[in-house]
């Protein structure tokens, strides 16, 4: 998944990013677009997500900033109850070029349900905090964010599984979610449920 929004005043905000061979073009999209990221939203630590900002960190990226990293992970430790050994590698090579190349004031690993994110006039809601659902579980983790365009609702679930998302819409008073547009999760429809 990779997804890119320019605001009105030229700023940049994204999604994911995808594949560690995303990076180059993912760059040149951004370098084209001002090359100034004000925030850089992840769903959760699969490659196909992190990859391409995994990538981008670790060989120290000049023709783009970043102003803020967000994120919600599950402990290491929760992941690696149902994860492939080279998940958990990625997951922890990417933490660790988060904390590397990143200052702590660059990354907010604590967005919660509600958490507000304003961004130039694109206003960004965080639905949800990683969950840890006992199956599935870096899928399940994927945070949902509302992202609020002129009035126009992108809503992002990543890969968020069948439990996730029953377990986002258990936390939330339904008619408080809008969405005009949205990102079904795990590649189209092979997550949560239709409702």
């Amino acid at each position: 998944l990779s997804a890119v929004i320019q605001t009105a005043a030229g700023g940049l905000i994204v999604v994911d990013g995808g594949l560690p061979q995303d990076a180059d073009h993912l760059t040149d999209v951004l370098a084209s677009k001002g090359g100034h990221v004000k925030a850089w939203l992840i769903t959760h630590p699969h490659i196909d997500h992190i990859g391409a900002l995994n990538t981008i960190l670790a060989r120290e990226e000049s023709r783009i900033t970043i102003d803020k990293v967000y994120y919600s992970f599950a402990p290491v430790s929760h992941y690696e109850k149902d994860s492939k050994a080279e998940d958990i590698a990625v997951i922890r090579n990417f933490i660790h070029n988060l904390e590397v190349k990143l200052p702590e004031e660059k990354r907010d690993n604590k967005i919660t349900k509600g958490t507000e994110i304003q961004v130039d006039d694109v206003a960004i809601t965080v639905l949800n905090r990683a969950f840890q659902a006992p199956v599935d579980s870096i899928n399940n983790s994927s945070v949902a964010y509302m992202i609020n365009v002129n009035g126009v609702y992108i809503d992002f679930l990543g890969d968020m599984g069948r439990e996730g998302g029953d377990a986002l819409i258990d936390s939330w008073n339904t008619d408080e979610l809008k969405c005009d547009i949205l990102q079904m999760a795990h590649h189209g429809q092979n997550g949560v449920t239709e409702q």
